[in-house]
């Protein structure tokens, strides 16, 4: 994952702290979660798990470092990385007044599904055109599913597009340029193409035979009329996004599932701070979106150091 590549790896450390464990460990504001690599189940675990670290009023205060040495020599491994979560001068910011989280337009609504959905989630969020962005389950008959309880249902994402600035058929264009097609996985991560209106199943059909002539392989996107969206945890929204805490404070989404998934601003910079969009782009609309001179600062840093890495679930 794009916020873990900069971490350097310590196993042998990782062997004292935690023998059972072993992956990334990243210390955060508030917490020091050990985040394993072997598959994404493990990190919804720790991310659904997480324990704070300050609240240990009762206990007595025991040097932590007389104890486990180790622990000390991992916080100072990993402090030159903690300015991905929080400048240490991010306190002097509470809110962004001008944060740009509505746009009034008409819009219309897409809905994909292209294998996990932290990745279309940070794609099109950034895309010009795109107001805003929510990922969730689609195409099962389970009621109220979750990602714990999930059924028959797929992961998938729904934009609302400005279609005066962008068409359905970019979309598209966006939709299979970024997943495999032919890739046979289970339901939860399988290929669809929940169209809205007879205008966006022709365009879907269109391009799906298109499709089938550029691969060697058959493939195994559906094209079905658009169902019952259930909108996915909060923890899922703007997962991208959610790894910078100071960043969300600022943008009065922390711990508000709702605004996450309807902010304009929340939907852009989930795609920026893995790199998506780009520089140009972000230099274009930064003032607009309503940040400040130092979130900008910040935002660019990772917009340029993550630029072209791809997209990672």
């Amino acid at each position: 994952m794009f916020a873990s590549r900069s971490l350097p790896r310590i196993p042998s450390l990782l062997t004292e702290v935690a023998p059972s464990v072993s992956g990334d460990v990243r210390f955060g504001r508030r917490y020091c979660v050990i985040r394993p690599t072997s598959a994404r189940e493990q990190l919804i675990a720790t991310a659904t798990t997480r324990r704070p670290l300050t609240r240990c009023s009762a206990v007595p205060r025991i040097s932590v470092s007389a104890l486990f040495p180790c622990v000390t020599m991992l916080q100072s491994a990993f402090s030159s990385h903690s300015s991905t979560h929080q400048p240490l001068d991010a306190v002097d910011n509470e809110t962004l007044p001008n944060a740009l989280h509505y746009v009034d337009v008409p819009t219309k609504k897409a809905t994909f599904a292209m294998a996990c959905f932290w990745a279309p989630d940070a794609l099109f969020g950034s895309t010009p055109g795109v107001i805003k962005t929510k990922v969730g389950y689609c195409g099962g008959a389970k009621n109220n599913p979750t990602y714990r309880d999930l059924g028959d249902h797929t992961e998938a994402i729904e934009v609302d597009y400005d279609p005066n600035k962008i068409t359905y058929e970019k979309l598209l264009e966006l939709f299979w340029a970024n997943h495999d097609p032919t890739a046979r996985l289970k339901t939860q991560y399988t290929s669809l193409i929940f169209y809205h209106d007879e205008d966006q199943k022709a365009a879907a059909e269109k391009t799906l035979k298109e499709q089938e002539k550029t691969h060697k392989r058959p493939l195994v996107t559906v094209v079905r009329p658009s169902v019952k969206f259930w909108d996915a945890e909060d923890y899922h929204q703007k997962f991208r996004l959610q790894q910078h805490p100071w960043l969300c404070e600022l943008l009065s989404v922390k711990d508000n599932g709702q605004l996450l998934k309807d902010s304009f601003v929340s939907a852009r910079l989930n795609g920026y701070v893995i790199g998506c969009g780009g520089v140009d782009q972000f230099e274009k609309e930064w003032a607009m979106l309503g940040l400040d001179q130092k979130a900008a600062n910040y935002v660019r840093s990772l917009v340029t150091k993550y630029k072209g890495q791809g997209l990672i679930c």
